[in-house]
């Protein structure tokens, strides 16, 4: 679960820097480019994160017999 807690908090810390990196940058082709990377990179790291979580449900015994 840490390696998950660092990559969430790696993805906070890099959108505040992104913020910081295009503030008052041109929005043009070329800014939307490097945004749109940047974005898909982060959205690929958070769907890791969630499909890392569902297999840890999944493979988790069921316990509901027990409420």
């Amino acid at each position: 679960m840490s390696k998950i807690l660092e990559v969430l908090n790696m993805i906070i810390a890099d959108c505040s820097q992104d913020v910081k990196d295009f503030d008052g940058r041109e929005f043009n082709g070329k800014t939307l480019g490097e945004l749109h990377g940047i974005l898909e990179a982060k959205i690929e790291a958070l769907a890791n994160i969630v499909k890392k979580l569902a297999e840890k449900v999944e493979e988790a015994p069921d316990d509901t017999e027990h409420r």
